[in-house]
């Protein structure tokens, strides 16, 4: 099994890759796998620690204990709703997306277009990764911005391009710096030390 995780989701939640693998499997019902996994990687001693960090951040209905048996931990409606989606995260995108573009040469670029094989490629991307979406939902955002702010929407890709060429990677370092030097949503402007709206 290959699970990505998002680890600003860790950092901001307080809890670590080792606790999100426990708290996955349990969500997915897989008890023999968390079982086998804590046993190899001589974690099932932490388990009742584990479950109670999980539990304060709310996303254990209940850590173990005397009246809780492992097969009976289950997750929060606050963490299903962290990784599952309630509509089709491409629509989100999709509106999200610039429309057009005023290309240099004076002429206007439709960019959403080829809908269809965009769905594809975004569903291929994102798989049911929530936290995968939500990343390239914020790159997007901060890409629209900077392009608004520094007049070089222009130079926007088609979305079918943007895709492909997997174009949010060039505003991944962007966005972190954003994060460490405080929330990219609240900032206003596009360049750094600027803040961004």
């Amino acid at each position: 099994m290959i699970l990505e995780i998002d680890t600003k989701f860790l950092i901001n939640n307080n809890i670590s890759a080792h606790q999100y693998l426990i708290l996955f499997y349990i969500s997915k019902g897989e008890y023999d796998a968390l079982k086998a996994y804590l046993n190899k990687s001589d974690t099932f001693i932490n388990l009742h620690e584990d479950t109670r960090i999980l539990f304060n951040a709310g996303f254990l209905i209940k850590p173990l204990s005397d009246n809780i048996t492992f097969r009976q931990l289950k997750p929060s409606p606050k963490f299903i709703q962290e990784i599952t989606y309630t509509g089709d995260p491409f629509d989100e995108f999709y509106h999200l997306f610039p429309t057009k573009a005023l290309r240099p040469d004076g002429n206007y670029d439709y960019l959403r277009v080829d809908r269809n094989r965009c769905r594809k490629l975004y569903h291929n991307i994102v798989k049911v990764n929530k936290l995968m979406h939500k990343h390239i939902m914020q790159c997007l955002k901060l890409e629209i911005e900077d392009r608004d702010a520094n007049g070089k929407m222009s130079y926007m890709k088609r979305m079918s391009t943007w895709l492909t060429s997997e174009a949010w990677k060039v505003y991944e370092e962007r966005l972190n710096d954003s994060v460490t030097s405080g929330d990219a949503s609240t900032q206003k402007g596009g360049g750094y030390g600027t803040e961004i709206e």
